[in-house]
């Protein structure tokens, strides 16, 4: 099965919050997760030619392109199951609205909660979803 690796900002409580989210629903540990802010980012921006970190969500899989904002969750909803996964019946917007509807809740997500000083640590017995 190819990789699939959500990158996501770790310091906002609301991205952890939808990380978490989608744990629940990934019974099959199809998906692991790396923070913006994290080694294996940096290198993911490198390797692709990426010179500014974007303030967004990345969906990769391997042997594939990724996907930024919108396109992203419509990727990742594919994959789960339950009430998440009802996400990608959006995806019939066109991209310019779905990606305005992300940018504008990126733009707010700290009204969520107060950025977290540090990435939180999953427990251990998730931590082999999460990359450095």
């Amino acid at each position: 099965m190819p990789r699939k690796i959500i990158f996501y900002d770790g310091l906002c409580p609301f991205c952890n919050f939808w990380v978490n989210k989608i744990l629940k629903c990934d019974k099959e540990e199809a998906f692991f997760f790396a923070s913006l802010q994290g080694e294996t980012a940096k290198l993911f921006f490198k390797e692709n030619n990426i010179l500014v970190i974007p303030n967004s969500l990345i969906y990769w899989e391997e042997n594939k392109s990724y996907a930024l904002r919108s396109l992203a969750v419509f990727e990742i909803a594919k994959y789960l199951k339950g009430f998440a996964g009802l996400i990608v019946i959006f995806r019939f917007l066109p991209t310019f609205l779905t990606d305005w509807i992300y940018s504008f809740i990126a733009k707010n997500r700290f009204l969520f909660g107060q950025p977290f000083d540090a990435c939180p640590l999953p427990s251990l017995d998730l931590r082999h979803r999460f990359l450095v």
